[in-house]
């Protein structure tokens, strides 16, 4: 063992995280491959190499020990992400729903939500109030009312109210329960960008969701409670009224402070529709502020030290207190992962400082992310855990040596010690910055140039927003009187710390939307940024010999690296957002369900036509990470075929994310948003208006462009007047030309009836020969709809609808001999037009 001992304690930690890591890859990988080996033998690999650790001496044993790592980082991810339980409800559920009744125990208790979300659902016409929860599942009713054992949890909605904590009524955790509804396995992704959360739902044992129609579908089995539950009620009451503390009594969906401490104080971000609040965060660089982390844990453990410490040298009173606090807030705080990651950092820094032993921060840090990855292994690819241990280690074991070169001695004087501390605050800031921009280019595709300067900003207020608020809780609990003060002071700091935001999100340039990053250039960036904080740290040296010396041939090299992953990244760029050489024509229709959203691209010119969904909340992540995944982040033209807002929903939500200048549509949307004031159609128009988005209209015998190709405007003449909106649905065709000759392209919105019968009155129907269009209005089997399309007699039909409309019986004679895609049946459609003229389509997502 005598080789073991000789590696220095930080490496000790930082390889057994990273022996951990690489078989958690492996093992994806080797799954991702269809090669899957059991958890079980990973174990008793594991176990053997490291019985022979003890056996064996020098290089051997560290080779012993490497296997004996690698294979319980393999075991830990087969058996938490691919090994179903026995009776696991994945083998019984599918993504066909099917009514059902189980029994279990409330996991989860009822929390209210906004049926929908988006910058347009407040205006919805049918935006009701549901409710949340999650249920163990324990059994399986059947029709006879025999139960069958189960196990696996479900996420579960409830369309109506539920009666919420601390209300006496109110559903809680570990109640037994019998609940009747719609049971289905978790969604598969569908759409390009779209993350598949089954396997880290599986690995927090999830098996599905369901949704019931009323309240009262939900009953007590009247089950005996386990004494653990009644210990997490007692904790899940205490955080609703610290909850009902923070939102006061008005509505809990409006005001943003309210919203913004409760995310500071006890890590609720569905308090409020704040998506534009979020997203301000985002932009500025500061979004980590409202996910509580090692950053909020932080600095109340630095305000419960500076209190102690005012009062005297106690290092053991000090760390009892600090402890007791940390423990506090796992109480109010719900366990999710950014919180346990802090709160088990925070406790193992100072469990080993009370121990009074020696130890090393960075190798204690790796020893717990490796524990970590053994409970959920799957954590290792989320960017939540690879900003928190990324940034956290970086700070550690860089900061110490920037900030004795840079930040000037403290001497003697206030102002020479504030000075010191804010060069150190800064360089805190910028080391974090630059360690988390490339994790958040990967996953995100966004830079935040101004992200250190507005975390130097932000930090003081978020600390006085944690010191009033948690000693506002505190007291309201026991004098209501003197705590309310404190908490509306609370309240106030998390209002001028969002006004402070949304001030610096006004100023250009404050962020940066960028493409597709791959996992090694990513690596190679991190790689470079710690390398320049280590030169940057080194104390001043002069050359002892002539010529240049080693610090600066050291900078000339990490120069030439940098500008070379610049050349490197910057050409992928080029390439990845411009379609190949023989494809004029891309269309990409996306599966947003009953709802329409068709990426039209040539060249490297792109634009939407309709960008709506009946879920309003498609464009805050759905749409803009489809569209950065298909090499297209930026689309600065969408055009709005009609006034129904499954159409244009999500607008609003991604305009800033994709970079949008213009909103094209027709005179009749416009004349529709003129009658009634708060339409969903006049929200949007004065809220592009604000947001400097130009809108114009367009009708019949008008055309925009797509690259060099025109697009032409058949229907709706400016000064048609119909009585529906359907009927004024924008129809496009584009002549798309080809080796072949010109292939034909068409889209039709919810054109029907009124509107169909206008249009053939004005165009010969018989003298279109279209070879792809959008079937007219989602695919409604209408008779004038199914008689349109058999004239037409196209090669390719798109339909994009949600199930309700899949594979109609009455469109069975014109899909014969089509070839008919629909994203309700397989996901997301692709067609490309070659310059040979053929026509190909794909629909990656399709189940076999």
């Amino acid at each position: 063992m005598k080789q073991l001992a000789m590696i220095p304690v930080r490496r000790r930690g930082a390889w057994v995280f990273v022996l951990i890591a690489l078989g958690i890859v492996g093992a994806r990988m080797l799954s991702e491959n269809h090669v899957l080996i059991p958890s079980a033998w990973w174990f008793v690999i594991s176990i053997i190499a490291g019985i022979g650790l003890f056996q064996l001496r020098n290089a051997w044993a560290q080779a012993t020990a490497a296997i004996a790592l690698l294979c319980l980082g393999a075991g830990a991810y087969s058996a938490r992400a691919l090994e179903a339980q026995a009776h696991d409800l994945r083998g019984w559920l599918d993504d066909t729903p099917r009514l059902v009744t189980v029994e279990g125990v409330i996991e989860q208790p009822p929390e209210q939500r906004p049926a929908q979300r988006g910058a347009l659902a407040h205006v919805a016409a049918y935006n009701p109030i549901i409710s949340r929860l999650r249920i163990r599942v324990t059994a399986i009713i059947d029709d006879h009312g025999t139960a069958s054992p189960a196990s696996g949890s479900l996420y579960v909605r409830v369309d109506e109210p539920m009666d919420e904590l601390p209300d006496d009524d109110a559903l809680r955790r570990g109640d037994h329960i019998r609940a009747t509804g719609f049971a289905r396995g978790l969604r598969t992704p569908t759409n390009p960008g779209e993350r598949d959360l089954r396997p880290r739902a599986h690995q927090w044992g999830v098996s599905g969701s369901m949704r019931i129609a009323r309240a009262e579908l939900i009953e007590h089995t009247g089950a005996q409670t386990a004494a653990f539950s009644r210990f997490w009620r007692s904790r899940d009451h205490l955080r609703a009224r610290a909850l009902k503390m923070i939102l006061g009594r008005g509505d809990r969906y409006i005001d943003p402070a309210r919203s913004v401490l409760a995310a500071l104080l006890l890590g609720e971000r569905d308090t409020a529709e704040t998506f534009d609040i979020e997203s301000a965060f985002r932009r500025v660089g500061v979004a980590h502020v409202l996910a509580i982390s090692g950053l909020h844990v932080g600095m109340v453990v630095m305000m419960v030290v500076l209190m102690v410490r005012l009062a005297g040298d106690h290092p053991r009173v000090q760390w009892t207190l600090v402890l007791l606090v940390v423990a506090s807030m796992a109480l109010l705080i719900p366990a999710r992962p950014p919180i346990v990651r802090a709160v088990l950092i925070v406790t193992s820094i100072i469990v080993a400082d009370m121990a009074g032993r020696r130890y090393d921060r960075l190798n204690m840090l790796a020893l717990t992310a490796a524990a970590l990855l053994l409970v959920h292994p799957l954590d290792l690819f989320s960017p939540g855990y690879q900003l928190s241990f990324g940034v956290v280690a970086g700070l550690i074991a860089l900061t110490p040596a920037v900030s004795d070169r840079w930040a000037p001695a403290a001497g003697s004087g206030v102002a020479r010690s504030g000075l010191r501390y804010l060069v150190q605050m800064f360089i805190t800031s910028m080391i974090a910055w630059s360690i988390a921009t490339p994790i958040l280019i990967y996953h995100f595709g966004l830079i935040s140039p101004m992200a250190a300067m507005s975390s130097v900003l932000a930090a003081p207020l978020v600390a006085l927003a944690l010191a009033f608020g948690y000693l506002g809780l505190a007291l309201m609990s026991i004098a209501p009187v003197m705590g309310e003060p404190i908490l509306s002071a609370a309240i106030a700091t998390s209002r001028w710390l969002v006004e402070v935001v949304m001030s610096i999100d006004t100023l250009p340039g404050i962020a940066l939307r960028v493409p597709l990053v791959g996992v090694l250039p990513t690596l190679i960036a991190l790689l470079l940024c710690i390398a320049w904080w280590v030169v940057l740290g080194r104390p001043r040296v002069p050359a002892l010999s002539a010529g240049v010396p080693r610090e600066h041939r050291v900078k000339i090299i990490l120069i030439a690296a940098t500008a070379g992953l610049a050349l490197w990244i910057g050409t992928s760029w080029r390439f990845s957002t411009r379609l190949p050489d023989d494809v004029v024509l891309r269309i990409d229709t996306l599966d947003v369900g009953d709802g329409s959203a068709h990426l039209i691209r040539s060249g490297n010119d792109s634009i939407l036509f309709d960008c709506g969904s009946s879920w309003y909340g498609i464009g805050q992540r759905t749409l803009p990470n489809a569209l950065r995944a298909l090499g297209a982040p930026r689309v600065t033209t969408i055009v709005i075929s009609h006034a129904d807002i499954d159409h244009f929903s999500g607008v609003l939500d991604a305009a800033e994310q994709i970079g949008l200048r213009d909103i094209v549509t027709t005179p009749q949307f416009i004349a529709a948003a003129q009658r009634k004031d708060r339409s969903p159609e006049n929200v949007l128009i004065h809220r592009v208006e604000a947001m400097g988005i130009r809108l114009r209209t367009i009708g019949a015998e008008e055309q925009l462009m797509i690259g060099s190709i025109p697009i032409h405007v058949l229907h709706p003449n400016p000064k048609d007047d119909f009585d529906g909106d359907n009927a004024a649905s924008l129809v496009m065709k584009i002549d798309v030309p080809t080796d072949a000759g010109a292939r034909q392209v068409m889209f039709f919105g919810d054109l029907d009836r009124d509107g169909l019968a206008a249009f053939r009155d004005r165009i010969d129907a018989s003298s279109l020969r279209p070879d792809v269009i959008e079937v007219p209005h989602h695919g409604s089997a209408r008779a004038s709809s199914i008689d349109f399309v058999k004239t037409l007699a196209p090669q390719v039909v798109v339909q994009s609808t949600g199930p309700s409309r899949v594979n109609d019986a009455r469109w069975r004679e014109v899909r014969d001999g089509v070839d008919w895609r629909c994203t309700a049946d397989g996901g997301a459609v692709s067609v490309e037009i070659l310059t040979s003229g053929e026509i190909a389509v794909d629909q990656p997502f399709a189940r076999d």
